[in-house]
């Protein structure tokens, strides 16, 4: 049953630039192995996003012992981004937008389903 929900806005770019990563860590874990609802991208055309749901720039996944997980979801700044390329640094801030702790077969279903299997 879910209990809660989490809206953002998890835009092309950022699904295919992390999916590399994101693809070896589900395969990694593998596929549910119980029956879960789906993660469903739900939109209302009538609705506007002008800054209702935060930006989702990075994911980031974990588990331990094979049955608890972590989805945390994070954001940066570009502008920010762009000026520390330009001063040659590399280290960049990231801020928390949602963590969701959960069952791993959760997280599977989310990877599954992000990528489509």
């Amino acid at each position: 049953m879910l209990i809660d929900r989490f809206d953002g806005i998890l835009g092309q770019a950022t699904i295919e630039g992390q999916k590399e990563n994101l693809v070896q860590y589900s395969e990694l874990v593998g596929t549910p192995k119980k029956k879960l609802p789906d993660w469903k991208a739900e939109f209302d055309a009538n609705e506007s996003f002008e800054s209702r749901f935060p930006v989702i720039d990075f994911v980031h996944v974990t588990h331990w012992e094979d049955k608890h997980a972590e989805i945390c979801f994070m954001n940066y700044s570009q502008g920010m981004l762009g000026d520390l390329s330009k001063a040659g640094e590399s280290a960049l801030a990231a801020w928390g937008v949602a963590l969701i702790r959960c069952e791993i077969d959760l997280q599977r279903r989310f990877l599954h389903d992000l990528y489509e299997g």
